[in-house]
């Protein structure tokens, strides 16, 4: 048996050993135990969380191995669990990785009090580190395929800014790849425009329209912060970022910063007050952010590039003088309405060789002046045209 089947064997194996009716392994998330493999003495149970407070897999996780042979169901009031089972035996060991750190629990319990098991631990132990192995294991897959989809989105967005406009229409379409990525609720965005003034509303209403509300929130309002700065953990209440509807009760933000200026913020929201923003989730948004960045820094050079080209186009074209742009090859590729008129060629000069247009004694020396002008140097000199 591989992967969750060996889970399930191992669950099994354990409660048999134990002679208990049922059997599980169990994977610490967080504040919560999700039961990978549960044996209900008949048949395998679906897979389900509970939270680790108040439990005896509490005390597990803290201080290691535990055994109550009757009453166990009475010595943890919370455990809603063992009430309703009518549990009364229970006997449960910490899965430790390689570093030592906690990674779950393997438990088996029973509705009738057991006698004392001689050899217990040794019993335990062979179960506990395969089980543990495993779901290490599992971890390190679950981080490389989730580190896999994530540079895929990551790529995906960065295709995305870069052959769409900053548009809320291509901004909408970055918040569906978060979502759909961190597997949230929704998606919010609020960015500067290309202008560094108007604001670019995206992924729905979960963030105040207002840029003031943005720039005026504390850090000092937020759970923590990774890193220090550019991505918040937020609980409930989001005030001063908060929403009229309450679903959403946590929010993962980070900040988009060009030349240390705060231009945007997108969060990721979660309806679950206690979700798990992990750290790897924590840096992917700060590498989208990051993006949001980059793009709008490229859109407000593009829009300043556009903006000196109309005012030298305008310049140009009302220009009381003849003015003509040449190519390497000294071919007319734009001349101005004064200069079509001067050269008495309305019909344009697109394409021509401007030495052509010159008397025949004064195409050797211009040549070299256009050469010298080329090669950077400041040239000015007169010549006559036919």
């Amino acid at each position: 048996a591989v992967g969750l089947e060996y889970l399930h064997a191992l669950a099994q194996s354990f409660a048999e050993v134990c002679a208990m009716r049922f059997g599980l392994v169990g994977r610490l998330v967080g504040e919560d135990v999700h039961v990978l493999a549960f044996w209900t003495g008949r048949e395998f149970g679906p897979p389900f969380r509970y939270a680790l407070r108040g439990t005896p897999c509490a005390v597990v996780v803290a201080r290691g191995e535990l055994c109550h042979f009757d009453d166990v169901h009475m010595r943890f009031p919370e455990a809603l669990f063992l009430h309703r089972q009518g549990l009364r035996c229970y006997i449960g060991a910490p899965l430790r990785g390689h570093q030592g750190d906690v990674l779950g629990v393997l438990v088996a319990c029973d509705q009738c009090p057991r006698p004392a098991i001689a050899g217990l631990a040794a019993c335990v132990e062979p179960f506990a580190e395969r089980a543990a192995w495993l779901i290490e294991r599992l971890e390190l897959e679950d981080r490389l395929r989730g580190e896999a989809t994530r540079a895929a989105a990551l790529a995906e967005i960065a295709a995305l800014l870069q052959h769409k406009d900053m548009s809320s229409r291509s901004l909408d379409d970055v918040c569906a790849i978060v979502r759909d990525t961190l597997a949230v609720e929704s998606v919010s965005l609020r960015l500067l425009d290309a202008s560094g003034e108007a604001l670019m509303l995206a992924g729905g209403a979960a963030l105040p329209a207002s840029w003031e509300q943005l720039e005026r929130v504390p850090l000092a309002l937020f759970e923590h912060t990774v890193p220090p700065g550019e991505v918040i953990v937020m609980r409930r209440p989001l005030h001063p970022i908060d929403v009229p509807s309450t679903e959403q009760r946590s929010a993962l933000v980070a900040r988009a910063r060009h030349e240390d200026r705060v231009v945007g913020v997108i969060a990721a929201f979660s309806r679950d007050v206690a979700h798990r923003w992990t750290p790897e989730a924590s840096r992917w948004l700060v590498g989208v952010a990051g993006l949001l960045s980059q793009s709008l820094a490229n859109a407000r050079l593009v829009a300043k590039l556009r903006a000196s080209e109309a005012r030298f186009r305008e310049i140009v074209t009302t220009g009381v003088e003849g003015i003509v742009t040449l190519d390497t090859e000294h071919r007319i590729t734009f001349a101005n309405p004064r200069a079509l008129t001067l050269l008495g060629r309305p019909d344009g000069l697109l394409g021509e060789a401007l030495l052509e247009r010159l008397a025949a004694a004064q195409r050797t020396e211009a040549a070299a002046r256009l050469e010298r002008l080329r090669g950077g140097a400041r040239q000015r000199f007169e010549v006559r045209l036919d």
